[in-house]
Parts: C-alpha cells; structure tokens; sequence
C-alpha cells in the first residue's frame, strides 16, 4: 500500500467513528502535520525506548488512562474504576465497544497480558512490579505467624519455670520514604524453643508455615534465613550437683531457700553445654526478672547482692573441689 493511500484509509476510518470528537478551530477544521525527528523504525513503545516510537505510539494507540489539559490522569478506555483498601485495590471496567482492528473485541486478559509484558521488557515497568506493596504481602506471612503464635501455648514444658514456647517478631524493616510504596520488608523472628522440643523440627515448622503463607499471592518472593540457633539448656545429673552445692551455701548466707528453676532466656553458657560441660545459671540481684527490670531501663543490681553471690559461688566452687 502507498504511503497516501494509507493516509486517506486512516483519514476516511476517523471520520467514520462517530465515538471521537471533531475539533473546531474557529468554526473549521485543521489538519495537525507532525514530522518526527527521526524515522519511524519500530511501532512498540515496549521493545525500544525511541522517542519516535513514543510519540507514534501516544497518537495511535489507546491507554487505559490519559490525562486531561491539566495533566491529570482521566479514565481512557476504562468506563471507570474503584478504589478501596487505602488505595492499594483498584477495580477498573473497560468501556463497551472497545475492539481490535480486526474487529475483535478487548478484553481485560488482554489489558493485562500487555502490563504484564511492559514490567519484563520496560525499564519503568520494572521499577513498577519490584514496588508492589510488599508491606502487604508480608502482612499475610505475619498473620499467619502470629495465628501459629496461639498454639504455642498448648505445648507445656516439664521444667519448672519454663511455661511454653514463644515466637515473637522482634524488628521490622523496609520502605524508603512516606510516598514509596515497599518493595522489601524483611523481619526477624525470635521463636524459643524448650527442652522438650527439636530446634530442627521447630525450624522446618516455621518455614513450612512461612511458604505456604506466600503461596496467596504467586508475586511474593521469600528468603529465609536462620541468624542464630541456641539449643536450649536440659537438666543433666551433673548440673544436680552444682545445683545443690549452690542451695547449700545460699540457704546459708541469705536464710531463705533458693529453689532451681529455668529460665527463658537466651545465654552464651550455651557453648559449654555444647561442650559437654555441665552448667548452672545463678543469677546475683533481686529475686526476679521483674524486680531487677531486666533487659530494660534502669537494669539494676544491688552491691550488697553482688557481695553474696560472690560468696556463695565461691564456697560452692571450694566444696565441690574438696569432694573431687
């Protein structure tokens, strides 16, 4: 086909589409003549970022939204949209009658098909995709964890002072700015275990319980990684008789009974119980977590106390190696 026999047939199909308004400049018509600055090689805006591309692909082909003399985006081929959720669902309704050049009608698979092509190959459709709220989908991951969170209490440890298992979300981090939407969220999750439990079933568990969180939505991507992994301390017949050489002395200089309980804390002395080597935690201070504000402001510990926690360990250490 000629170049001006194209012209015309585009010319003659614009003036048969009753749907598009006729500009009247001063009560007649004009023709716009526009001469690019390049020629026109390829007509997808999608594969090459030509400027000449642009500019043709603005002029013939329709977008979901335009913008208006003001610049204000305005609903194009869409009859209209809703918005809820705070702005992050939108519903949009194409208009009736929309059709391909061969007649065949638009649909929204088509308008999606062609977004999803724009985030892989455009380089401002990539920015997009990697920007969908990911605040969001890790909000289904959190859910889930808390949820889980609620079982936990069913379990119940034999240790005396050891109640059940906890899972806390300790940090939560991501998003650069207030007008950004997140394309990262990355949280720590401190799950304790007790001694009755495997820490390698207890880790397989939570990222089961994490994958299948995910799996909602096929555009959240997870990375799990293990930071730390404390074994929890167990009674051994050797602690008994550190324990008990403790009480002793205790019982002695402070006139009050000591009992042996387990704590749920997280401790270095860990390493020597891997070891092999017996271990028993006795705290100096006050006789509760509570009381000494532990781990918070303020963390106190009398001198006093300390001056008989010193004693005590001492002349539990000499009895014992007398008895060596």
């Amino acid at each position: 086909m000629h170049r001006r026999a194209f012209m015309i047939g585009a010319a003659a199909a614009l003036a048969g589409t009753k749907s598009l308004a006729q500009p009247a400049i001063g009560g007649k018509t004009r023709t716009i003549i526009h001469v690019p600055q390049a020629n026109l090689t390829s007509l997808d805006p999608v594969w090459t970022s030509a400027l000449v591309t642009r500019n043709f692909a603005n002029m013939v082909y329709e977008t979901l939204y335009g913008r208006d003399e003001e610049l204000n985006p305005r609903p194009l081929m869409l009859e209209g949209d809703l918005v809820e959720d705070g702005g992050r669902r939108w519903t949009m309704r194409l208009r009736e009658g929309l059709v391909f050049h061969d007649g065949s009608p638009v649909l929204a698979r088509d308008c999606v098909a062609s977004l999803k092509r724009f985030f892989k190959r455009d380089a401002i459709g990539e920015t997009i995709e990697t920007r969908l709220d990911a605040l969001e989908a890790a909000n289904a991951i959190l859910s889930a964890l808390y949820a889980h969170r609620t079982t936990l209490t069913r379990i119940r440890s034999a240790t005396a002072g050891i109640i059940s298992p906890t899972l806390n979300v300790g940090l939560i981090k991501g998003g650069i700015n207030t007008n950004v939407v997140p394309d990262q969220v990355a949280f720590r999750i401190d799950r304790r275990v007790i001694p009755e439990e495997d820490p390698a079933e207890v880790e397989a568990e939570l990222r089961t319980l994490i994958a299948n969180a995910a799996k909602r939505d096929p555009q959240i991507k997870v990375e799990v990684r293990r930071l730390l992994l404390a074994e929890p301390l167990a009674p051994r017949p050797a602690t008994q008789r550190i324990a008990a050489a403790i009480q002793r002395h205790a019982k002695e200089v402070l006139r009050v009974e000591v009992p042996v309980a387990g704590v749920p804390l997280y401790t270095d002395a860990r390493h020597y119980a891997a070891a092999g080597i017996p271990i028993v935690l006795y705290g100096a201070g006050p006789r509760s977590l509570g009381e000494a504000n532990a781990h918070n402001a303020n963390e106190n510990l009398r001198l006093n106390d300390l001056r008989a926690a010193t004693k005590i360990v001492a002349m539990a250490v000499a009895d014992l190696l007398m008895k060596e």
